[in-house]
């Protein structure tokens, strides 16, 4: 039997290099896409606020105490920021409420921030707000905000945000600019009327997706 011309057999090795490059790249590209849709690494926390309302008396403003219970439930080690705002919310019969900004707050100050000496004030080493602060696998925060009003709104509204910075912290520049930082945001009203008392009463709880 006669030997194939080796110019076949050139073009043969050509389309069959050409074949195996386009398995690998199809087979890379198929284990990114199963890597980003189960992969361990991806940032999963648990949120859950809860308030309560001091009495009021004729000496002190309204005080109203929120509580910030964070969880980080994924396998990554991540660096967090935590902030909760608060709104007086106004509504008309028939209306879309609008709301008055009051005061916001970052809970992870209270929780790693150190008291200066000249301000008494909880801050950074630097005097900044703390930031950036790490939260391992399976590690819980939980802390509190205390905000003041006189007069006290008759509806209010909240919103709790935990920010994930920067994940794979172990892992090079390039890589952890690409995978970027994730958001969880829990919002609820908050009817005075129905949290005067001593115990806590919970407002959200948040389970967080992708």
């Amino acid at each position: 039997m006669p030997l194939p011309p080796m110019d076949d057999l050139k073009l043969e090795g050509f389309w069959g290099s050409l074949i195996q490059a386009s398995v690998l790249i199809f087979g890379g590209l198929w284990g990114y896409y199963l890597y980003r849709r189960r992969r361990p690494f991806k940032p999963r926390i648990r949120t859950t606020a809860s308030a309560r309302l001091a009495p009021i008396t004729d000496q002190a403003p309204a005080r109203l105490f929120i509580r910030l219970h964070v969880v980080n439930e994924s396998g990554a080690h991540m660096k967090a920021n935590a902030r909760i705002v608060l709104w007086a919310v106004k509504q008309g019969e028939g209306q879309f409420p609008t709301f008055e900004e009051r005061d916001r707050d970052f809970p992870f100050d209270y929780v790693y921030g150190t008291v200066q000496p000249t301000t008494r004030i909880m801050a950074g080493e630097d005097g900044a707000s703390v930031s950036d602060v790490e939260l391992e696998s399976a590690e819980c925060i939980e802390t509190e905000v205390l905000f003041s009003f006189a007069p006290l709104p008759d509806l209010m509204a909240v919103r709790a945000t935990v920010e994930e910075e920067r994940t794979l912290h172990n892992w090079p520049w390039f890589w952890r600019s690409l995978v970027g930082g994730v958001r969880w945001e829990s919002f609820a009203y908050l009817d005075p009327a129905a949290l005067s008392g001593s115990e806590y009463v919970a407002i959200t709880s948040h389970a967080a997706a992708e």
